[in-house]
C-alpha cells in the first residue's frame, strides 16, 4: 500500500471518528439539556411538597390547639356539673332531713 492511499485512508477514518464524535456531542448535549428539565421539574416537585407538608403541620398544630380548647372547656363543663352535682346532693339531704325530722308542720318533733 502506497504511503499516500494509506494517508488517505487514516485521513478517511479520522474524519469518520470526528463525525461520530460529533454526533456523540449532540446527543450528550441533548441528555444534559433533559436533565436539566429534569432536575427543575423535580426542584418544583419539591417546593409542592414542602408547602403541602409545611400547610398539613399548620393543620396539625391548629387541630391540637382545638383539641386542648376543647378538652378546656369540657374540663370546666365538668367541674361546674360536680358542683351543680353536689349543691343538688345537699338540698336533697337536706329535703330527706326535714321530711324525716318534720311531721305535718305543728313543730312537734317525732321522735
Amino acid at each position: 500500500m502506497e504511503p499516500e492511499q494509506r494517508f488517505q485512508r487514516i485521513e478517511a477514518i479520522l474524519r469518520d471518528v470526528a463525525e461520530r464524535q460529533k454526533q456523540a456531542d449532540r446527543r450528550m448535549e441533548a441528555a444534559e439539556a433533559r436533565i436539566a428539565k429534569a432536575e427543575v421539574r423535580m426542584e418544583r416537585m419539591d417546593q409542592k411538597w414542602d408547602q403541602r407538608f409545611e400547610a398539613t403541620r399548620k393543620l396539625v398544630q391548629e387541630g391540637i390547639k382545638f383539641v386542648q380548647r376543647r378538652d378546656q372547656q369540657r374540663d370546666a363543663k365538668f367541674a361546674a356539673l360536680v358542683q351543680t352535682v353536689d349543691k343538688l346532693a345537699k338540698t336533697q339531704q337536706a329535703l330527706i332531713n326535714s321530711l324525716r325530722l318534720g311531721g305535718n308542720g305543728n313543730g312537734r318533733r317525732r321522735g
